[in-house]
């Protein structure tokens, strides 16, 4: 086969490959129901966070187009939006009564000073405090459910 037939047969094998379409992206019609997919792959497992590329092949989208689409509607990007399931997560143990300690573990947190920093930079309030005003409001809430 001459040079020249070898060329034309690879040039045409590129321009097929770069010519066919990748995965059809969602309209912007579609863009709150995707959100809400990648909202509930996170929320899956918010100690073990699925990568970028996991939750485009999800929702059918680039990384970079998810990044934008779920910024324009969350106003966050999914890094961004993690803390907040992981924050909710803790709040909800730490009224439920577990320590400070089990809540930033079974969180998705590092460590304890890890939900620390968080839950003080989000509430104003360090995480202990939290567990016990929460507490205290949830005994109130229970003497009174008991009352006559």
């Amino acid at each position: 086969m001459p040079a020249c037939e070898q060329l034309y047969q690879v040039l045409a094998r590129l321009l097929a490959r770069h010519a066919s379409r990748g995965p059809t992206q969602p309209s912007k019609a579609a863009w709150p129901t995707a959100v809400r997919r990648i909202q509930e792959h996170l929320a899956a497992d918010i100690r073990r966070p699925p990568s970028l590329a996991e939750l485009a092949e999800t929702v059918g989208m680039s990384r970079f187009k998810l990044l934008r689409v779920f910024r324009s509607v969350t106003g966050v990007t999914p890094h961004g939006y993690l803390p907040a399931l992981r924050l909710r997560h803790a709040q909800q143990l730490l009224t439920a009564g577990h320590s400070v300690a089990r809540a930033a573990a079974d969180s998705g947190f590092y460590d304890q000073a890890h939900l620390h920093r968080h839950f003080r930079r989000t509430f104003a309030a360090p995480p202990g405090r939290f567990a016990r005003t929460g507490r205290a409001c949830n005994d109130v809430q229970e003497h009174l459910a008991d009352e006559p």
